[in-house]
């Protein structure tokens, strides 16, 4: 299984994630919604194979 690592950085209202490989930028107001987030990133830039990967999220 692969891995995807998402620096997370926080403002007051918001959570901002980005990957470097591939490049991806999510955005979200809690970490739960963060990580649905960064699932439909995953099936929009990957398609079905995105199931092969693994999500971590880095503060």
């Amino acid at each position: 299984m692969r891995e995807i690592v998402f620096r997370v950085a926080s403002s007051p209202t918001t959570l901002q994630a980005k990957s470097e490989s591939p490049s991806l930028t999510i955005r979200s107001s809690n970490l739960e919604e963060l990580h649905h987030a960064a699932r439909d990133a995953l099936i929009e830039h990957f398609g079905p194979s995105h199931g092969a990967y693994k999500v971590r999220f880095k503060r």
